[in-house]
């Protein structure tokens, strides 16, 4: 079975411009979410998250707990964001130096990406249908629905582009070929072949 491969990104840019857009709007997440994570780390815990452990039985537990979480995901969200700005910066390089291994390592984190958003997904609708939320079923479907359909179709766009590079690199190869070059070793060690 073969996949679609997006003939333009967006309808209206190459693939190698939209591997650009990807790239580059792939670092500026990572660089809010590196923000968002250093602030966080800068500033501890919400006011709000420390009021509401204040109606606990034991408040300490709950601030000890509640702290612990921030913490974890604040990190989860620095590695995630250095990570972010790392693959985007590969691909950028790939993209310019027409470098097929340099793509590879964003295609797997939106292959990831993608698997751990379904699995949320999934747990997060069914979750809200057993309790009988409605509404908010429908407005997650439709909102966590259209990030997955995002993320597919940018990676969908990235591998198009580096199949688009192995492709070229192939008749390249076959060029030569066809032009009677003979690569080593020779036929006849004692007078290589010429190139026409």
């Amino acid at each position: 079975m073969k996949l679609w491969e997006p003939e333009l990104c967006c309808c209206c840019c190459s693939r190698r411009t939209g591997c650009i857009i990807i790239g580059v709007l792939y670092m500026l997440a990572g660089i809010l979410n590196l923000y968002v994570s250093i602030t966080g780390l800068v500033t501890g815990v919400p006011q709000k998250d420390q009021e509401l452990c204040l109606n606990f039985e034991d408040p300490s537990s709950c601030s000890e707990t509640d702290e612990t979480a921030h913490l974890a995901g604040y990190i989860t969200l620095l590695l995630v964001g250095s990570l972010q700005i790392i693959f985007s910066s590969l691909l950028l390089h790939g993209v310019l130096k027409q470098k097929t291994r340099f793509l590879i390592p964003l295609m797997v984190m939106y292959l990831i990406q993608i698997i751990l958003l379904l699995i949320m997904a999934l747990i997060r609708v069914g979750l809200l249908i057993y309790l009988g939320f409605w509404i908010p079923v429908l407005i997650n479907v439709a909102v966590l629905g259209s990030i997955l359909f995002l993320e597919v179709y940018m990676l969908l766009v990235v591998r198009a582009y580096y199949l688009d590079i192995k492709r070229n690199k192939g008749r390249t190869h076959m060029s030569l070929n066809e032009q009677g070059y003979e690569p080593p070793p020779y036929s006849d060690p004692s007078k290589p072949p010429s190139a026409y």
